[in-house]
């Protein structure tokens, strides 16, 4: 997690956070180290678009990472929380 982090070129990215959400990180990709991948290039390409600059846990809960991922897990999804 923290090597994933550390190379993160996010302007705007505190160091730590996803060392602070690891527990949410594991229980979303369910261990999942390819999972785990997805979800953070996903966020930072998010990011970078959206001129964030930065991964927040709210752009992690948005990412949508791969099928089994999503299935395991309890991922909260936008109509659930409609």
């Amino acid at each position: 997690m923290a090597s994933l982090e550390a190379a993160l070129r996010l302007y705007k990215h505190r160091d730590g956070t996803l060392l602070r959400n690891a527990k949410y990180l594991h229980q979303r990709t369910g261990g999942s180290i390819s999972s785990l991948s997805h979800l953070i290039r996903v966020s930072a390409i998010t990011a970078i678009l959206s001129g964030d600059d930065a991964i927040t846990r709210e752009a992690l809960d948005d990412a949508i990472i791969d099928h089994a991922s999503e299935t395991k897990t309890s991922h909260p999804t936008k109509a659930a929380a409609s």
